[in-house]
């Protein structure tokens, strides 16, 4: 904009998939391993026991959707190393 040159189309379109492509990095690091964790079975179990015996008991909305039963499901899902919630999230 300083000197008075305008990029070519190509130049805007690879510059926005550059941005998708990152926003799309950054959306699965934020949530697999900043918000996840917060929420997984150790973490809630270590936390408010109570709370975790209620989820293994609460059905999960929509689980013939993503394959978990329960609640408590989820939360195994999530935890780190050891769960397996994005193998199933991409079904």
């Amino acid at each position: 904009m300083a000197y008075g040159i305008k990029p070519p189309a190509i130049a805007e379109w690879i510059t926005n998939l550059g941005e998708a492509a990152e926003y799309m990095f950054d959306h699965n690091i934020f949530q697999d391993n900043l918000v996840g964790v917060d929420f997984c079975e150790k973490m809630v179990k270590e936390t408010n026991p109570g709370v975790w015996e209620l989820a293994q008991k609460t059905e999960a909305p929509h689980a013939a959707d993503h394959g978990y039963r329960t609640i408590g499901d989820i939360m195994l899902g999530l935890n780190p190393f050891t769960g397996d919630s994005t193998a199933r999230r991409c079904r």
